[in-house]
């Protein structure tokens, strides 16, 4: 192939190089096209909780429950933390999955969630082009079948669609088969551009619209967290993440409340089914915010685990 162009006109040259990008646009979209069906029927098809059994499901908050959720997370974090080094999504995802539960298991006065349900605004794209469709699957069903997350678009975003191509900015490439040499005649890969040898990472994917400010996220999904998880139980499955995930994940706070901002905001919820803007925190993976719902009691766990807690708190823990 490449002898034979070589051989031709520039003319024809410069026609094939039309042909070629536009037929790799096509693909590129296409496949987004794909992966973003193959999203939304996932999310549809999942059911907060039910990749629990029966008997956890209807007892979450129970030590049988505990243990089967830590289990099931655990082996999702073995498989996929050990990716990190060569897919900068999946490390993002990670960062801000811990920060999100770390913020869940402190107390108000601490900068936690407390007794409130938290909001984290998440881009579909960190689970469509982190790591493919495997990934997009296994994280879907932890944070939604095991974890308990609920998601929801924001009221100001149009329903989702398999035809909505607003999901996501631009067509995004497909991360790379790692190892794999292409034939430089290959029409979907740039001829000037030698193999990459890792996944791209999915930031740069976001935040490129004109105008828009740093650390907004486009179309976000509403990932809500389950008012189900008690402290021990987030204490716990935060002891399972990798160490290079405790050591580089940010240390952040939700603002203090005074009573007045407190009633403000939560007439502001009342009466729009919004909040602030100021009451979102950036993570590595979108952002977050406190809600007005309330956490199912039983959250704070045993007079011994709050014991415990206050005497960490005392030294810093």
């Amino acid at each position: 192939m490449n002898s034979i162009l070589s051989n031709l006109p520039p003319s024809q040259r410069a026609r094939f190089t039309r042909i070629q990008a536009s037929i790799r646009a096509q693909f590129h979209a296409d496949r987004t096209l794909a992966l973003q069906s193959a999203m939304l029927a996932l999310l549809s098809s999942t059911v907060p909780l039910h990749s629990l059994t029966p008997l956890s499901r209807a007892r979450p908050q129970s030590k049988a429950a505990q243990k089967e959720r830590e289990g099931k997370f655990s082996a999702f974090l073995r498989e996929w933390a050990k990716t990190m080094d060569t897919l900068p999504g999946v490390r993002k995802f990670l960062e801000g999955l811990y920060c999100t539960l770390r913020l869940m298991a402190r107390s108000e006065h601490q900068g936690g969630a407390g007794g409130y349900r938290v909001e984290w605004e998440l881009d579909d794209a960190v689970f469509m082009e982190s790591a493919g469709e495997e990934f997009m699957r296994d994280a879907i069903t932890m944070l939604k079948g095991i974890l308990g997350f609920s998601d929801t678009l924001p009221a100001n975003e149009p329903n989702a669609s398999v035809d909505d191509t607003s999901l996501v900015d631009i067509a995004l490439p497909p991360p790379p088969v790692l190892g794999r040499n292409r034939s430089s005649s290959d029409p979907f890969t740039d001829p000037s551009t030698p193999p990459l040898s890792a996944s791209p990472d999915p930031s740069i994917y976001m935040n490129m619209q004109p105008g828009r400010p740093p650390g907004a996220i486009s179309h976000g999904r509403l990932w809500v967290s389950p008012a189900e998880l008690t402290n021990p139980c987030i204490v716990h499955l935060l002891a399972l993440f990798p160490t290079e995930i405790k050591k580089s994940a940010e240390i952040l706070r939700f603002p203090l409340l005074t009573p007045d901002r407190k009633r403000d905001v939560e007439a502001l919820a009342t009466a729009t089914g919004d909040q602030p803007d100021d009451q979102w925190i950036v993570l590595a993976s979108g952002r977050l915010r406190l809600t007005t719902h309330y956490r199912r009691s039983g959250w704070r766990g045993s007079i011994l685990f709050r014991l415990l807690q206050w005497l960490a708190s005392l030294v810093g823990g």
